[in-house]
């Protein structure tokens, strides 16, 4: 009688995870319920290998064992347990419906809510698209309106100059700048050349640089010639220079009266 509960509780746990997870409620009831009708069948086979010979006095259990009326009610009570377990977990999925109807009865009046809203945004948008289709209509009749009497329309359309001044660089402020760069630059130049070409202009300087005593020193003369043209170099210098000056000057004059003239 015990075997055939647990096989008709096996058979409602096959069919229970057909359906279910592990974590459902009715499939952990159901293998609570199988586990202890198997440590039942355990603890009956222990008494039974525990108890002597039958005797006479048994004679009367033994027919109850081996009485087919018997065996039949206890395999109608063990399918009648397999039943009662099906029947708690259909209730199991009765309660589970009924609590999503529930949910969803809790959701009913937002999803009225936005209906109303729906069908609010719904008539603004078809009032507005009524609105352009009279505006598009009403544009289709003027134009066809103006191709009907043939008239002719002329645009002024402005022709393409060339702006005088260039975007990019300023003029005023490249020249500035090359000016400024020459200037560095020749200057940059004749340090290097120091740097390079390094000379002692006094006997001073050459005893702090050697640590020695000068016992004198013999000045450079120069001839007419090396003078006069020492003083050529000078004013050729002084004239170039200034010419740079006076040519970036004119210059600035130019730009500044073609920029009001303009």
């Amino acid at each position: 009688e015990i075997d055939v509960r647990i096989a008709a509780q096996r058979k409602h746990l096959d069919d229970l995870l057909q359906r279910y997870t592990d974590a459902y409620p009715d499939v952990i009831a159901t293998r609570q319920t199988l586990a202890r009708l198997e440590r039942e069948r355990q603890e009956q086979a222990k008494r039974k290998a525990a108890e002597p010979a039958p005797t006479a006095g048994a004679g009367i259990q033994y027919s109850e064992a081996t009485n087919p009326v018997y065996q039949q009610l206890r395999i109608s009570l063990a399918q009648a347990d397999a039943n009662v377990a099906e029947l708690q977990s259909q209730v199991g999925d009765v309660q589970a419906r009924l609590g999503q109807l529930r949910a969803q009865v809790g959701k009913l009046p937002k999803l009225d809510e936005q209906y109303v809203q729906l069908n609010r945004d719904y008539s603004v948008i078809n009032e507005n698209y009524q609105k352009l289709v009279q505006r598009r209509e009403a544009a289709v009749i003027s134009r066809d309106q103006d191709q009907s009497q043939k008239l002719d329309y002329f645009h002024v359309v402005d022709p393409p100059r060339a702006s005088p001044r260039p975007l990019f660089p300023h003029r005023s402020v490249l020249i500035a700048f090359v000016l400024v760069f020459a200037l560095a630059l020749g200057a940059l130049a004749s340090y290097l050349l120091v740097l390079l070409f390094p000379t002692f202009r006094s006997a001073r300087e050459l005893r702090e640089s050697t640590d020695r005593a000068v016992l004198g020193s013999i000045s450079l003369v120069f001839t007419p010639r090396e003078t006069k043209a020492e003083q050529q170099r000078q004013v050729l210098f002084m004239t170039g220079t200034g010419s740079l000056v006076v040519l970036y000057l004119a210059w600035v004059v130019l730009n500044v009266l073609h920029l009001i003239h303009y």
